[in-house]
């Protein structure tokens, strides 16, 4: 068993950890003096040995109080395989720029564990400390989309802000992910992004722009839907064509029947289920027409 010095008074480490576990989550005067005192691997093996037993609160509040001055420390033991995971939930309770930055070059490890570790990790820090870094990797392509969209997801408005101003500076393929960020983010502030995407040869932006067309009803696009039609991948043209449906726009009808001769077979099934749901909505339409009719 390890003892430790404080003073005249020695401790061991369980007896330490049945201190901290005992303690409020703020930790009396006494004890955080003591824990201060404690250089890095001893306060490392604490750790270890308290935290799966403490609640996030006196969790962080210890983390800090052990590893806040030791940082670069702490990064090192990432590259431990035995270590890494705990060391990057740590790394989830010091607010600051170094310990985002290191966070954030995680999410591009080879290892998904990791990937998974530092997002869950920059979850735990503030929006206006974890956003700006997010962004910058998400349009310089310094770590991976699908990682850094699950941190961004959560991070609410100030994301979503910041998202949208980066838009235009983002290449087409960053353009497509942040689209469907907002999309997922129920932003309605995309309709603007949606006009410019639709301008793009892109497919994977242009698709993402008929998604967010079809999950916000933005009706007022379905002449550049329609345009869609002449796209020469057939994913497009059946994506247009379900977008077309589900909007219900029968302004397009003459537009969709000559899909149904198309060369693709699911494309001429998605022209098939249009003309059908407008003509199922057109028979409810005269239905309720002869309803008041007959009312009046």
């Amino acid at each position: 068993m390890a003892w430790f010095g404080f003073g005249s008074t020695k401790i061991s480490l369980e007896e330490l950890k049945k201190s901290i576990i005992e303690s409020p989550d703020t930790f009396p005067q006494d004890l955080r003096k003591n824990l201060e005192k404690i250089e890095f691997v001893t306060g490392w093996e604490l750790i270890k040995l308290t935290l799966p037993s403490l609640n996030k609160v006196k969790g962080r509040n210890l983390v800090r109080l052990l590893l806040g001055d030791k940082i670069h420390l702490l990064e090192s033991l990432v590259e431990e395989r035995t270590e890494r995971l705990l060391a990057i939930e740590c790394l989830g309770y010091l607010p600051s720029r170094e310990t985002v930055e290191i966070l954030v070059r995680l999410l591009s490890s080879k290892d998904e564990s990791v990937q998974l570790a530092a997002a869950g990790a920059l979850k735990h820090h503030t929006p206006r400390l974890v956003v700006p870094y997010l962004v910058d990797a998400l349009l310089e392509g310094a770590a991976l989309p699908s990682r850094v969209g699950e941190v961004l997801l959560v991070m609410g408005y100030y994301a979503e802000e910041a998202l949208l101003e980066a838009f235009p500076r983002a290449t087409p393929p960053v353009q497509a992910h942040i689209l469907e960020l907002l999309t997922h983010a129920v932003n309605p502030k995309c309709k603007d992004l949606v006009a410019e995407a639709l301008k793009h040869d892109d497919f994977k932006l242009k698709n993402k722009a008929l998604e967010a067309i079809a999950s916000f009803s933005f009706t007022e696009f379905w002449p550049e839907v329609v345009m869609c039609l002449a796209e020469p991948q057939w994913t497009l043209r059946a994506k247009a064509l379900e977008v077309l449906a589900k909007l219900e726009i029968k302004e397009a009808r003459d537009f969709v029947e000559a899909f149904l001769h198309d060369e693709d077979e699911w494309v001429r099934e998605c022209a098939q289920n249009y003309l059908k749901t407008i003509e199922s909505v057109s028979t409810v339409t005269e239905e309720k027409s002869n309803v008041v009719n007959q009312l009046g």
